[in-house]
């Protein structure tokens, strides 16, 4: 009978949240990188403060010194709040008290941190293109009109492509003619295989 009374009250009492420890830099990756940060090849050092409550959660963020970029600072305090637990604080008489945590977080543009959303935005393109010129291979003769038409038909990804590349706005349209003419010996080689 004590047995079982001591596994139903271990079972009972709740498990304390993980620990993030001392190093808050690996609770974030690469997929967390924002995307406007990624589309104007920003990087930088953020200061973070956290408050730390009396159960060991992240109760506040504070930037204690801006990477320069708000989208970066701003995902730095989301994500800690979301994802880092501490072991609570404690007073010489061993209760629990608040307490906060400062570390540096950088954020820094790997080829993998930036291809990863560029080469899902590729494929998205890809795949509405040959998606808009099947059904259109019965109704148009020519190879170069189905890839015309697939382009119109695809404007959307394509403007979510070019989005994530780095050029300036003014040079959107260059970069638009320059991702289509890439793009077009594939697409119509594809179209002649499908006809």
């Amino acid at each position: 009978m004590l047995v079982y009374a001591l596994l139903a009250a271990a079972q009972a009492a709740p498990a304390p949240p993980p620990t993030t420890g001392r190093n808050l830099t690996r609770l974030i990756s690469s997929d967390d990188y924002p995307v406007v940060a990624l589309r104007n090849l920003e990087e930088g050092t953020v200061l973070v403060t956290l408050a730390i409550d009396k159960a060991g959660q992240v109760s506040g963020c504070r930037i204690a010194e801006s990477s320069g970029f708000v989208s970066l600072d701003q995902a730095t305090c989301r994500i800690l709040s979301e994802r880092a637990r501490f072991s609570p604080a404690r007073d010489p008489q061993g209760r629990a008290v608040p307490d906060t945590f400062t570390q540096h977080i950088a954020w820094r543009i790997s080829a993998e941190t930036y291809n990863r959303p560029l080469d899902a935005a590729r494929r998205a393109w890809m795949r509405c293109l040959v998606g808009a010129a099947r059904p259109l291979l019965r109704k148009t003769r020519s190879d170069a009109a189905v890839a015309d038409r697939s382009f119109r038909r695809c404007t959307r990804e394509e403007a979510q492509l070019l989005a994530l590349a780095p050029p300036a706005p003014e040079a959107r349209s260059t970069a638009s003619a320059a991702a289509r003419k890439a793009i077009r010996p594939a697409l119509l080689e594809m179209i002649a295989q499908d006809r």
